[in-house]
């Protein structure tokens, strides 16, 4: 069985990616809290409802990577074999 190796340049890229999916998520609990006039420690305790949407970004962004680099993945791939 072949081992997944992951650089540290891919770790750095993966972790920039989930920052930077936090930070909208984070950016858009602020325009909520303010578009709906709420209180401002709302943005507080609201703060494991936008760890779990910057998952589901993340998930989104990885699956649309998937989606559209997989098959180009898969070519090169088989040429190179």
């Amino acid at each position: 069985m072949k081992e997944i190796i992951l650089t540290p340049k891919r770790q750095k890229r993966e972790l920039l990616t989930l920052l930077v999916c936090l930070a909208i998520a984070f950016c858009l609990n602020i325009y909520a809290v303010v578009a709906y006039e709420s209180p401002a420690w709302e943005i507080i305790t609201s703060l494991g409802y936008v760890v779990v949407f910057a998952a589901v970004l993340y998930a989104l962004w990885t699956g649309l990577r998937l989606i559209v680099l997989g098959p180009r993945w898969l070519i090169t791939r088989k040429k190179t074999k």
